[in-house]
């Protein structure tokens, strides 16, 4: 298989990537650094740049279910990376990211785990990568601005730390500059997502 297809094939199942920085932008806004995902890593070794300006991240979270919400159930419990790179269900915060265990793999009881997948959903969410991809080629990751607004946003905010893992399912997004383009644009935007 070849790395382009290898990465593709990570992405479509989803990838866990460690968050590298976060940082208070201003009140209620936070930028969170993220490592680069194999799809970007092997655009930049074949020579591509990793996305295109304007391009969104979609990340999964998992979240404890509201009472009454129809969500879907999720399928897995909270994970976090070992360092043999094998994922193993975090029961200690379903609420925080995961995070890498350091040395061997914790077990979790078959009970435990299926207490959790009871009580959470995943959630996906998108946001325009901040970082224009020269930055990303230079220094091998890509951030995110965040403003504070919603239940995935507030999660985000109050419970992402470096060092934490996050599940990213890839880059996407057709409303993006067109390369060469030399006519001057005027760029208005309003809301959230806009």
């Amino acid at each position: 298989m070849s790395s382009n297809a290898a990465a593709a094939a990570t992405i479509a199942a989803g990838e866990w990537l460690r968050c590298t920085d976060v940082r208070l932008e201003a009140d209620g806004i936070k930028s969170y650094v993220f490592e680069a995902s194999a799809a970007m890593r092997a655009a930049i070794a074949a020579g591509r740049p990793p996305y295109q300006p304007g391009q969104y991240a979609s990340f999964d979270f998992q979240l404890p279910e509201p009472a009454g919400n129809n969500l879907q159930t999720a399928s897995e419990a909270p994970a976090s990376t070992a360092h043999d790179g094998k994922t193993t269900p975090d029961t200690e915060n379903p609420l925080t990211p995961s995070q890498p265990t350091p040395g061997a793999a914790r077990q979790v009881s078959k009970a435990a785990s299926q207490t959790l997948q009871a009580a959470a959903v995943v959630v996906n969410r998108t946001w325009t990568i901040a970082s224009h991809p020269s930055e990303t080629v230079a220094s091998g990751r890509f951030s995110i601005t965040v403003k504070k607004a919603g239940r995935v946003s507030t999660h985000l905010w109050q419970s992402m730390r470096p060092g934490q893992h996050v599940r990213f399912k890839g880059v996407g997004g057709t409303f993006t500059l067109g390369a060469g383009s030399e006519r001057p644009m005027l760029l208005i935007a309003g809301g959230i997502g806009a």
